[in-house]
């Protein structure tokens, strides 16, 4: 059952991609074979090889960006700091507000549609880019910051888990063993989040790959630069050609097969699964330790070294080094809380821009909206609310608020909340019956 519901709409797109099935066509569908498939490597009205070359820049732009920001992220939270349960739901608000609602406050900031106080800061800004790096360049950007926005929020929290989920008794033995933080990163941390950093990629590839929704809401539909799943959109829903339209949406899944295979040779290649289903049978051994310079003053069996006979004057030059190295480390360890609050600061402040963009604009009237600080609302009013819910709006500004038509609010929350109570149901069911099912494999 597991397998039907997931394979059925794969299954289904393949069967017409190799099918002539459109609309406009009189008469069932007929079998065609690679037709479709060999029309897209080469009629150049397809732009599939420019489509492709868009995605898998956007693809490796953004899934890099989003796991360099995700592992900060979860290196940031991993420290106890005061109010870091608060931290830790503002970066998580990326993810869990409504992509649809936020992607609106995204675009009024990047591309504002009508004429506002910033709207000649946004447009030269614009211009400026698509100079430099050509047409489409500025929309491009927009749609990969918001991608690393949101995708980055979600790559830092599962990350975070994993590293939770690490004995903290590992991390202190290699702060003993090695001085450098960067390679106790890379010779203690990232091994051991191997298989979260391999899924964490490859969701940030599924994701981008996929990404179509919030491709053409950035761009307000004009899609400047093709990607493989606004192309193919265009070419099943628009121009009512399903069988080239699926053909090409399935030219995903190679690449995105091909990347979960890489990413499991990488992370778990077959020596370490050898060595794993022996481990049962082998004597246990310590961990091997870090392959980085220890402190110095430490001896082998992890005591300090005798002292040496040192004469009075001597020993009082030792003790006054021992008291200079200790003030050097506290001062150290206090610019380091100081960078750290620094950072979280960042974090939060890059997280929760978007969503209080968006509260700003809500609160401000249609004068002060093209006059006012974009950033700032200087006469807060709740009029835009309550035309929302159906209140008599004020007359008179720019725009006559009496020739805008009423806001079904009522109908909008409905369908919302049967949507999620739907969609919430079906993925609950298909993926508790799925973890059973592969916990039962063997």
């Amino acid at each position: 059952m597991v397998l039907g519901v997931l394979a059925y709409p794969l299954a289904w797109a393949a069967w017409i991609s190799l099918t002539d099935l459109s609309p406009r066509l009189d008469g069932p569908a007929r079998f065609v074979g690679l037709a479709n498939y060999v029309r897209l490597v080469t009629n150049p009205d397809y732009r599939f090889w420019p489509a492709a070359a868009t995605t898998a820049a956007y693809v490796l732009v953004t899934s890099g960006m989003k796991l360099a920001v995700g592992i900060g992220i979860a290196l940031l939270l991993r420290r106890p700091v005061r109010g870091r349960a608060l931290v830790l739901l503002a970066v998580f608000l990326p993810w869990v507000y409504p992509a649809s609602v936020a992607v609106i406050g995204w675009y009024w900031t990047l591309n504002p549609p009508l004429i506002t106080s910033y709207s000649l800061v946004a447009g030269n800004l614009k211009q400026a880019v698509d100079d430099i790096f050509g047409s489409g360049a500025y929309a491009f950007a927009s749609v990969a910051l918001f991608n690393i926005w949101r995708g980055g929020a979600f790559t830092g929290i599962f990350l975070l888990a994993g590293l939770n989920a690490i004995p903290p008794e590992l991390f202190e033995y290699a702060r003993l063993e090695c001085d450098s933080a960067w390679r106790r990163f890379w010779l203690v941390t990232v091994p051991l989040l191997r298989s979260f950093l391999a899924l964490a990629v490859f969701l940030s590839l599924t994701t981008a790959f996929a990404d179509l929704s919030n491709v053409w809401m950035l761009t307000g539909g004009r899609v400047v630069f093709p990607v493989i799943g606004t192309e193919a959109y265009w070419l099943a829903i628009k121009a009512g050609q399903f069988g080239p339209g699926a053909a090409l949406s399935l030219t995903l899944v190679p690449p995105l097969l091909a990347a979960l295979y890489g990413l499991f040779r990488i992370f778990d290649p077959p020596e370490e699964r050898s060595l794993s289903k022996g481990a049962s049978t082998a004597p246990s051994e310590p961990p091997p330790e870090p392959d980085c310079a220890g402190k110095a003053g430490a001896s082998s069996e992890g005591g300090s070294a005798p002292l040496p006979n040192l004469p009075p004057g001597s020993r009082r030059q030792s003790r006054r080094s021992d008291r200079e190295r200790e003030g050097s480390r506290v001062t150290r360890r206090g610019w380091s809380r100081v960078g750290h609050a620094v950072m979280l600061g960042l974090v939060v402040l890059g997280s929760l821009f978007p969503i209080y963009f968006m509260l700003v604009q809500s609160l401000k009237t249609p004068q002060e909206d093209v006059f006012g600080h974009p950033l700032i609302v200087l006469h807060p009013t709740l009029d835009n609310f309550r035309e929302l819910f159906g209140e008599a709006p004020e007359q008179g500004g720019i725009i006559s608020r009496s020739l805008l038509p009423a806001y079904p609010f009522v109908e909008w929350l409905e369908n919302t909340a049967i949507v999620f109570a739907g969609s919430l149901a079906l993925t609950l069911a298909v993926s508790i019956m799925a973890g059973y099912a592969l916990g039962r494999l063997r």
